[in-house]
C-alpha cells in the first residue's frame, strides 16, 4: 500500500500540473479525482494479486450503491445550501455555521434513505447504531432526572 500511495502521489503532482495548466483551479480536483480513481484500481488489484478472487460482483454493486446514494446526498445537500440561505444571516460566522449543519444534516439524511432503498445492508447497521445510541442517551437522561421515556 505504501508503494502503490507513492505511485499514486507521483501521478497526482504530474495531473495536477498538467490539469491545471489545461483548464485552471477545476483541473486540480480532476486530478485528485483521477488519482484517486488510480490508488483504488491499484489496490484492488493487489489485493487480487495477494489472497485471490473475493466477492467481486458484491464490491461492484456495493459502490455502485455507494456513488448512487452519494450522488443524491450531494444534490440533497446542495438543495439544502439555497433553501437555509434566506432563513439565516450569510454575513456572520453563525449563519453560516447553522446553513452548513443544516444543510450537511439533510445531505447525511437523503444518504441514509437512499441507501436503504437500495439495500445497504451497512446503511441498515448504521441506522441501528444509531437507534441504539439514542435509546441509551435518552434511558440515561430518564434516570439523571426521573423523565419518563
Amino acid at each position: 500500500p505504501v508503494v502503490i500511495g507513492i505511485i499514486t502521489i507521483i501521478f497526482n503532482v504530474f495531473a495536477t500540473y498538467f490539469f491545471i495548466s489545461k483548464m485552471g483551479m477545476p483541473g486540480m480536483a480532476l486530478a485528485f479525482s483521477l488519482s484517486s480513481i488510480l490508488n483504488l484500481i491499484l489496490l484492488v488489484g493487489e489485493l487480487h494479486y495477494k489472497i485471490g478472487a473475493f466477492h467481486d460482483e458484491y464490491l461492484i454493486i456495493n459502490s455502485f450503491k455507494i456513488v448512487i446514494s452519494s450522488m443524491f446526498a450531494g444534490l440533497g445537500t446542495f438543495i439544502g445550501l439555497y433553501l437555509v440561505a434566506p432563513w439565516v444571516n450569510m454575513h456572520t460566522y453563525l449563519g453560516i455555521f447553522i446553513q452548513a449543519v443544516v444543510s450537511g444534516s439533510i445531505g447525511i439524511l437523503v444518504y441514509l434513505v437512499i441507501s436503504r432503498m437500495l439495500h445497504m445492508e451497512e446503511a441498515k447497521d448504521l441506522l441501528k447504531l444509531i437507534k441504539n445510541i439514542y435509546s441509551k442517551s435518552t434511558r440515561s437522561f430518564s434516570v439523571i432526572w426521573n423523565w419518563p421515556v
